[in-house]
């Protein structure tokens, strides 16, 4: 079939239906980042291939790419019309892709891109978050008590330290119920099933708010 658009028109035309796309999925990892209580993230930020959601500190950048405009090797399928203009179109954005990446880890960057139909359903939805968790140091790998402390090992390697006093159950636990625990989520928190305790590693990570001293009576 004749393409009867114009250059100008067919580049509108794109660009209508990329930024349509964008605002949408965007808007749905925004929603799951809110809904997973992960914070800690920006938008805009100056790097190259400007990341659709940066978290600084963590020196994380995350990509949400378009199944069609990205060529999803699921989802994607070349239109019957102009095959050879969208395979090149196609080709291209996928070759921008890995050049940027590759820019963005010689700034010692890491990169995580997630696919548009990952956040379509419930269980893409949890496997998208505990991705994003795991590649935030976010996910717990194991538990040991010390000095009436627990402490939490995540799996980037660092270790949490919380007062048992902070978990009442645990608090009068027999060392025995203590030992017997296991991860849920793939880490995203932990059970321990002989007392009915449930931990998220998410809360513990979260700043607590800091409590005012009285000012001293006179």
């Amino acid at each position: 079939m004749a393409d009867w658009l114009s250059r100008e028109q067919r580049s509108r035309n794109m660009a209508s239906i990329r930024s349509k796309g964008n605002r949408t999925t965007e808007w749905a990892f925004r929603q799951l980042l809110g809904e997973a209580k992960i914070s800690g993230w920006r938008r805009h930020v100056d790097l190259p291939g400007k990341p659709d959601f940066a978290f600084r500190s963590q020196r994380l950048a995350v990509f949400i790419d378009g199944c069609f405009w990205h060529g999803c090797p699921r989802c994607y399928r070349l239109p019957e019309d102009n095959r050879g203009y969208w395979k090149a179109k196609v080709d291209s954005n996928r070759a921008r892709d890995r050049r940027r990446t590759k820019e963005l880890r010689s700034l010692n960057w890491r990169v995580l891109r997630i696919w548009e139909h990952a956040l379509e359903s419930p269980s893409g939805r949890r496997r998208v978050v505990a991705k994003l968790l795991e590649s935030l140091g976010r996910l717990a790998s194991g538990v040991a008590f010390t000095d009436g402390r627990l402490i939490v090992k995540l799996a980037d390697g660092r270790e949490l330290s919380v007062p048992l006093d902070c978990f009442p159950r645990l608090r009068r636990a027999s060392m025995r119920e203590r030992r017997k625990w296991e991860l849920i989520g793939g880490g995203l928190g932990i059970h321990w099933p002989l007392i009915d305790e449930d931990i998220s590693v998410e809360n513990l990570l979260a700043p607590r708010p800091q409590r005012r001293r009285r000012a001293p009576s006179r």
